[in-house]
């Protein structure tokens, strides 16, 4: 095994954590760290000193535009070029005259995406927690179509590791991949990704006693709306939906997407039920803890109407069908003696349906498909599995 060179793209809290395990492994070492405003670097590996000045300056909310740490002068971007191209450049600053060089994107913006792919263009391993690249919306832009196509290639490949965008360290991208080596005629994935939303539904006490758990228990987003208007579910459908059509070279404007938020039943039922309403639903996107559960509060006999039955979840389903590709999410009602139904807490749980089978040709979960360690891990685990190669 040779040692490889790790440059970081988003040292945050997943990224820091990965880095613990970075620096204890004789056989990796870091060469870069990149943030949205600048890197960090020097001719060779990145030693103890220079990293831990590095980490002290990002736990206090520093950047690396230029501020000078641990004796070397961090690098900003130049703000010419815009957020995106403005990575790619700096990635062939860093990357130039290195050899067994892996890229980690731990960042949480779609702004890696071209330099992700320029990685790839010069033989460049990349593992992936971040979903953004993945996911990017209505893909307009010709510069930006192509990068995230290149990514997808990469995972088919084997250069692209994203085993952390879906369940975390699970192994939901891969069983996909496994799947698709079927050649299945049809191809059906139930999912319920969310630990939050998981966690919230499944809570004694009503949604908005979920919500106020979830939120310290720290499993919730610091503007929870984040988490119930459903997108980060969508953007992990998106993923496997896209290796689905990369796979079978149908290109993405094809796939069909219908989305729900975690709310939107409820806040149609009590706006019929009620006259006036107490809550400020379009408030709600700009709420912070406290003042999210208390609004959220109106809403609790209106979940408990929707569940009536059953076990609440928040589902997203993936649906291959006669050449055609679907994305559907949203809240629905399940037996307790079903495997979604029967979901507790924050887990996550995958359902894989293969040509039309009423019984799931594989279930992965329940388990925990969050987290900082969970994704750190795998971020580690995709950098172990490229260095053996």
């Amino acid at each position: 095994m040779h040692k490889s060179g790790i440059i970081l793209f988003g040292p945050g809290k997943i990224g820091l954590e990965f880095l613990n395990k970075v620096m204890h492994d004789p056989n990796l070492g870091l060469v870069a760290l990149v943030d949205g405003s600048g890197y960090f670097s020097n001719n060779g590996y990145l030693n103890g000193a220079e990293l831990a000045g590095a980490i002290t300056h990002k736990l206090n909310g520093g950047k690396f535009n230029g501020v000078p740490l641990a004796g070397i002068q961090t690098i900003q971007h130049n703000p010419a070029y815009g957020p995106y191209l403005a990575a790619q450049i700096t990635l062939d600053k860093i990357v130039s005259g290195k050899e067994n060089i892996i890229v980690v994107d731990a960042a949480d913006s779609d702004h890696t995406a071209l330099a992700l792919a320029s990685a790839l263009i010069k033989g460049i391993k990349v593992v992936s927690a971040n979903k953004a690249p993945f996911a990017v919306p209505n893909i307009g832009n010709i510069f930006m179509s192509s990068s995230v196509n290149r990514l997808y290639f990469g995972v088919l490949e084997g250069t692209v590791i994203n085993r952390a965008t879906v369940g975390a360290n699970l192994g939901v991208p891969e069983a996909l991949l496994e799947i698709l080596s079927q050649h299945p005629d049809s191809l059906s994935i139930r999912m319920a990704p969310s630990g939050t939303l998981n966690f919230a539904a499944s809570y004694f006490g009503g949604i908005s006693e979920g919500f106020d758990a979830a939120i310290h228990n720290g499993y919730a987003e610091p503007y929870p709306y984040i988490d119930a208007s459903g997108i980060d579910v969508l953007r992990k459908a998106t993923i496997l939906a896209r290796t689905i059509a990369t796979y079978l070279c149908i290109p993405f404007y094809q796939i069909s997407v219908s989305h729900e938020s975690f709310l939107e039943k409820a806040i149609t039922l009590h706006q019929s039920r009620v006259q006036t309403c107490d809550c400020d639903f379009e408030g709600l996107k700009s709420s912070r803890g406290d003042e999210f559960v208390e609004c959220i509060r109106s809403l609790d006999m209106d979940f408990e109407l929707l569940g009536s039955g059953g076990n609440l979840r928040y589902v997203a389903d993936v649906v291959l069908d006669r050449g055609s590709i679907s994305i559907r999410t949203g809240l629905l009602s399940f037996s307790p003696d079903t495997y979604l139904g029967s979901l507790k807490g924050p887990d996550n749980l995958f359902q894989f349906y293969v040509n039309n089978v009423g019984t799931p040709a594989r279930v992965i979960g329940p388990g925990p498909g969050a987290g900082i360690g969970h994704t750190a891990q795998a971020l580690y685990e995709g950098v172990l599995k490229h260095n053996l190669k």
